[in-house]
């Protein structure tokens, strides 16, 4: 939503050293500027560290206003725009942020970001003139280059923040916190709560200037955590089946049974401690009596039992009595609505609770020491992007969607702490916003997807603009249920699909796999994949693969990803097309290789000759992946 009804326009400059020249406009809501704007010196705190900066102040009519930007080092920074009311006056605010005009005469492109992983949202890169709001962060860069800026907001405990195109023939873009559309969830118009104190602040926005803008994102990253850091995992990174995409709801005991039996027979597949890790996903409500005795039948197996949990949404049977409660709360009494007393309209189908409301948390707290008491040890959290919606609040401390957010998930981390429950639980956020993070394990990058090639494109667009994630707000990204024949509501593919499927499993993180083991040719190609060697070494490794820095444009992803082991690199090249051959011409040094050893194709397990070009056929749906020695 663009800051159109804002009557602050402050004119300013501000430059970060080497960074290309800014002209700065700061934003607010229902102020006016009377003079001109003065420039002092100053620090801010950030993480441990104290950073000079320039902040410059302008007078209002009715306070002031003033923007401060902190060199990080000679080509990133940080900057925030602040609104002070006058003697002491409560300033109250939907939107703040600031103006920057792109310098030079280039053909700026943006990277739009989905402000969460729902709806099959993708990342896309437009040509400034046709540029679509980015939430949270972009890259902006000259057309045919990876060269140019990566901006994106480090604070996400207040306020939705975005990035979008002011005016494209000036390069004028626009950074703010309080943006909110369709995009974001938040329908009919709804406008962004309000913020009020004596003093406003934006988020701090992070803003660097990089050769290559995919290097710009792992740093975006590393301020990121300074500000939230991701919740930590001292465990093997979780290796197993889930049951959505094999069954969705059609889900019984005894066909999860039938499915863990089989994978308790290979055991290739597991991760370093040798267990496979089993999620029970939705419905299993219909046999709520057998999750008290599922785990225990799975630790016999050598498995570790996970489930499911789905705290803030409801499917508008509103009379009906929120479990947890008591009988005290009906599911009308904790809807979320607006601040005319309306129903928010549905997401997906389905109602958002207020996640401020007793009621809510009773419910979320009841569920949540339900799976504990059972003895689960992994839960996927779904649809957590209803918790992130504007609208009128129970708690009337909290004002705005992301705060409200922030709220609930410290309810789930709280209540799933360590040293309350006397374990570590693996926490997988799955349709959720990109941040902020420390609330997860793991977070799905994209949304459902399964075994078809343009499903394995799909998720790899994620990972093209969302590799950087892991390690720095998760301990892993999540690449959704690997299907390696069919899914419950989908066509069969071929083994050379679900090879595909399963790499994109290699180079993002947490690897399930979701199959109904019942069916002979899902056997037969899972076990075409448990046998190779290799390939189950390198699930076992928790390696963070980042894409080769390949200027991409429109919906594209990346054909070539690599990572960095102790004594070898690999690399992993796709070919998305169903019917056409693609071609490798990887010079080795971009991805960091020189003088090199042994190079091993590992889905065939040959070796390959190989000097400072590594080159290759790929057939229709293939994927290649080598390991370079040392």
């Amino acid at each position: 939503m663009k800051m159109e009804d804002q009557t602050l326009t402050i004119n300013g400059a501000w430059q970060l050293q080497a960074l290309a020249p800014f002209a700065v406009t700061a934003t607010g809501v229902r102020l006016t500027p009377t003079e001109t704007p003065v420039a002092a010196a100053t620090t801010v705190a950030f993480g441990d560290r104290t950073l000079a900066a320039t902040a410059t102040t302008f007078s209002l009519s009715e306070g002031t206003a003033t923007v401060t930007a902190a060199a990080l080092n000679a080509t990133t920074g940080l900057v925030q725009v602040s609104v002070t009311g006058g003697a002491g006056a409560t300033v109250a605010l939907r939107q703040v942020g600031l103006t920057a005009t792109l310098a030079g005469t280039e053909a700026w492109r943006m990277l739009a970001v989905p402000f969460d992983n729902d709806k099959w949202a993708k990342f896309v890169d437009y040509p400034l003139n046709a540029a679509r709001e980015s939430y949270g962060f972009t890259a902006l860069h000259a057309s045919g280059s990876n060269a140019g800026l990566v901006v994106g907001a480090v604070d996400h405990d207040t306020w939705k923040s975005a990035i979008d195109v002011v005016d494209a023939k000036t390069a004028r873009v626009q950074i703010y916190s309080g943006a909110t559309s369709e995009v974001t969830r938040d329908f009919d118009g709804a406008v962004h709560g309000t913020v009020s104190g004596t003093t406003v602040s934006s988020a701090r926005f992070f803003v660097g200037q990089f050769a290559d803008f995919q290097a710009g994102l792992a740093k975006l990253g590393d301020a990121l955590q300074v500000v939230q850091p991701p919740l930590t995992w001292s465990h093997p990174v979780p290796v197993g089946w889930n049951t959505w995409a094999a069954f969705m709801g059609n889900i019984t005991y005894e066909r999860f049974l039938t499915s863990a039996d089989y994978l308790a027979q290979h055991k290739e597949f597991s991760d370093a401690n040798g267990s496979q890790w089993l999620n029970l996903d939705a419905s299993w409500n219909k046999f709520t009596d057998r999750m008290k005795v599922l785990p225990a039948r799975l630790q016999a197996n050598g498995q570790i039992a996970g489930s499911y949990l789905a705290p803030f949404i409801s499917g508008g049977n509103f009379d009906e009595y929120v479990s947890g409660t008591d009988d005290n709360y009906r599911l009308k009494d904790i809807v979320l609505r607006d601040h005319a007393g309306n129903i928010l309209p549905p997401v997906d189908g389905l109602y958002s609770l207020d996640p401020t409301h007793p009621g809510t948390i009773q419910h979320l707290q009841y569920d949540l020491d339900r799976i504990v008491a059972w003895g689960f040890r992994f839960v996927k959290i779904d649809f957590l992007g209803h918790a992130s919606r504007e609208g009128a609040f129970y708690d009337p401390s909290i004002t705005t969607g992301m705060a409200a957010y922030n709220f609930a998930m410290k309810q789930i981390t709280a209540r799933l702490a360590p040293e309350r429950i006397g374990y570590d639980m693996f926490i997988s956020l799955s349709i959720a916003p990109i941040f902020p993070g420390g609330y997860g394990h793991a977070r799905r990058i994209s949304c459902d997807a399964f075994g078809a090639l343009d499903q394995s494109e799909y998720v790899n667009n994620s990972m093209t603009y969302l590799w950087w994630l892991q390690g720095r707000q998760f301990a892993y990204n999540d690449p959704d249920h690997i299907v390696l024949f069919h899914s419950n509501d989908s066509d069969s593919i071929s083994l050379a699909e679900a090879k595909t499927r399963f790499s994109t499993g290699l180079i993002s993180g947490l690897k399930l796999i979701s199959e109904d083991f019942a069916v002979p040719q899902a056997r037969a190609n899972a076990e075409a994949i448990f046998g190779n060697a290799s390939i189950m070494a390198l699930v076992k490794k928790e390696l963070a693969f980042r894409p080769v820095g390949e200027p991409l444009l429109g919906k594209a992803s990346a054909t070539v990803f690599y990572a960095r082991d102790t004594n070898a690199t690999y690399v992993a090249c796709f070919n998305y097309s169903l019917s056409e051959p693609a071609a490798l011409n990887l010079d080795l040094a971009t991805v960091g290789v020189g003088q090199h050893g042994a190079i091993t194709e590992l889905w065939h397990n040959q070796p390959v000759v190989a000097g400072a070009l590594l080159t290759a056929t790929l057939a229709p749906k293939e994927t290649l992946i080598f390991q370079i020695a040392d």
